[in-house]
């Protein structure tokens, strides 16, 4: 017996501007006349992403539709145009093997082609090429107009540094002195008076200081603002490839010298970069005495991280294990803004938690077929007395947990 056709109808726009345009509403419309009368399916479900890019696949409603396509709801994936599903060349050859695999058609409304005959695939192919190709190309165009403007010491956008403000006429941020005031004291508390990037958060928090967007200080956050040249006077521009999280050579960066009014003078900033580079330089040799198992990997319910520590020697073994404490309730002394969560956890209830639930994951994939149900599924993930009270798992997170296990499995 035929299975019953029943399509996923994708949509996507890349800004919130076209969204106000109603280009999401008319590619819902045109989508549904179109399976109704030219594929003459009935059912189907919509899948949108709005304001967000199709260069990569990091789209909360395109991930629900592949998880529900891998689990079989769906013998169609249909389209408007072939760029509003990926303009991704690796991607789409990605996905479209899936959907192979899952024997679902793909199907394209404005180029007019299927992927039930071999035609309408080898025109998918062709036209994918060429959507890569303009996707790059106008990259490479507001690329080089960005750096253009850099070279001329001109700001592309992004938050104004605290410290500063937009002038009046929005061309390019002007000193703010009621929090440039607070700069100049971040700066000379961290290498006049050798506080820590941790004591001067708290002591900005203790004294209802916030930052630009009303939030508390973190130590992270400072040390990012102790790194900044800006407060020196520099423009610095083109240092980060955000797309692959790494620092591009020193050659790629533009960097412009004297560009606009320093809060902090070019020796200062020296002095405070020497004094960072040296204490991250201890730290990583304390780290590899002392290995913090689970550092930088765990996060509080409030969304900190949580700041890893020593503990106290076993005496037996002369094992020194960590422990993890909500770096917010750690850094902020303010009783009415900072996370209530005071326990100290250590590596040996974390690592049991962790190496369960992985273990569990691993049976699900091994016998994958046989937790296709979501309910089945999470009470699998969830076995071990290591949960204790933990009787389910967010949606969100199991349609996350879902995808990765399919997509490995």
């Amino acid at each position: 017996m035929e299975k019953e056709k029943k399509a996923a109808l994708y949509t996507r726009v890349s800004t919130i501007f076209q969204v106000d345009k109603d280009s999401l509403p008319h590619q819902k419309h045109a989508l549904i006349e179109y399976i109704k009368y030219v594929l003459h399916i009935e059912k189907y479900e919509i899948f949108e992403d709005a304001g967000f890019s199709g260069k990569n696949t990091n789209r909360p409603a395109y991930q629900e539709m592949m998880t529900r396509i891998r689990a079989g709801e769906f013998t169609h994936l249909v389209v408007n145009k072939i760029d509003r599903i990926s303009r991704n060349l690796l991607d789409f050859a990605a996905m479209y093997e899936e959907l192979k695999k899952c024997n679902v058609i793909f199907v394209s409304r404005n180029e007019q082609f299927d992927t039930s005959n071999a035609m309408g695939e080898a025109m998918l192919k062709i036209i994918l090429v060429f959507a890569e190709l303009e996707r790059r190309m106008t990259s490479e165009r507001v690329s080089a107009v960005l750096l253009d403007r850099a070279k001329k010491g001109k700001k592309n956008g992004g938050t104004v540094p605290f410290g500063y403000r937009l002038s009046a006429k929005k061309e390019y941020p002007e000193i703010y002195e009621p929090e440039a005031k607070i700069v100049r004291f971040i700066f000379s508390q961290y290498i006049l008076d050798g506080m820590s990037v941790i004591k001067i958060a708290r002591y900005l928090n203790e004294h209802h200081i916030s930052t630009k967007l009303g939030a508390s200080w973190r130590s992270a956050t400072l040390s990012i603002l102790l790194r900044n040249p800006f407060y020196k006077g520099v423009l610095r521009y083109n240092r980060r490839d955000y797309e692959k999280h790494t620092i591009r050579p020193k050659e790629q960066w533009v960097v412009v010298e004297n560009n606009h009014p320093a809060l902090i003078s070019p020796e200062l900033w020296d002095k405070v970069q020497e004094k960072l580079s040296e204490r991250r330089t201890n730290k990583h040799l304390q780290k590899g005495k002392y290995v913090h198992i689970f550092s930088d990997i765990l996060y509080c319910l409030c969304g900190a991280r949580l700041k890893s520590q020593k503990n106290k020697p076993r005496h037996k073994t002369d094992y020194v294990p960590s422990y993890y404490s909500c770096s917010h309730y750690v850094e902020n002394c303010n009783i009415e803004t900072r996370c209530d969560n005071n326990k100290f956890t250590g590596d040996k209830v974390i690592g049991t938690f962790i190496f369960t639930y992985m273990q569990n994951m691993l049976s699900i994939q091994q016998n994958i077929y046989d937790y296709r149900d979501p309910v089945k599924m999470e009470h699998r993930l969830l076995q071990g007395k290591v949960f204790g009270k933990i009787k389910s798992i967010e949606a969100d997170s199991m349609k996350n947990i879902g995808s990765i296990i399919f997509s490995v499995g």
